[in-house]
């Protein structure tokens, strides 16, 4: 029992950076952390949140707010603090998402090669916006737009819209009919080529 208290204050402490990582597990593709990459991103994330925190307070103070500097728990402490959580995520979650600083270390600085998103299957998707050609196992072929895609590489997943089934010269099929079509890898995908908009005749 004395251990479970000595343990609620690390927990209380570390509750903020649990709701940043929170933030940025609803809102990306992020790889799987055990539980003690967890623990250490939260704890960087804690780190984060009360220097804002703190930053913030500052800044209040001078245009007139009062804080408490005796007991942190107080509806104005804990406000800000959920605040400054929530915001940590989501810039964290936009930036992971739209890389827009990393983006500029890559391309115009050249600092670093690495990229936000969690595997090549992500990276493609994310940026290859165009219509794709599906080949199959058996030889068909499917073309259209790719509306959605697995999160995970090992499912390869996707679902296209305004799709059509091939022919050997390269014909849309139901060209007067587009239609939509769902391919996991159960539908035997064996490579996924990337077009240009105009669509194949």
């Amino acid at each position: 029992m004395d251990e479970v208290k000595e343990l609620v204050p690390i927990l209380l402490f570390l509750l903020p950076g649990f709701v940043s990582v929170g933030i940025l597990e609803i809102l990306c593709v992020r790889k799987a952390k055990d539980v003690f990459g967890r623990v250490v991103e939260a704890l960087i994330f804690t780190m984060l949140n009360l220097a804002s925190f703190l930053v913030l307070r500052s800044l209040l103070e001078y245009v007139g707010a009062k804080f408490s500097h005796d007991q942190f728990l107080t509806p104005s402490n804990v406000a800000l603090m959920t605040l400054c959580a929530l915001a940590i995520g989501i810039a964290f979650a936009a930036e992971i998402n739209n890389e827009w600083l990393l983006g500029q270390l890559n391309n115009r600085f050249h600092i670093t090669r690495k990229t936000a998103k969690p595997s090549t299957w992500n990276e493609t998707w994310t940026h290859a916006a165009k219509f794709v050609v599906v080949h199959l196992d058996d030889g068909r072929r499917i073309y259209g737009w790719p509306t959605f895609y697995s999160d995970d590489p090992e499912e390869r997943a996707l679902f296209l819209e305004d799709a059509s089934w091939l022919d050997d010269e390269n014909r849309l099929i139901n060209e007067a009919a587009p239609i939509s079509m769902f391919l996991d890898k159960q539908s035997g995908i064996k490579l996924i080529e990337f077009v240009e908009s105009d669509a194949p005749h």
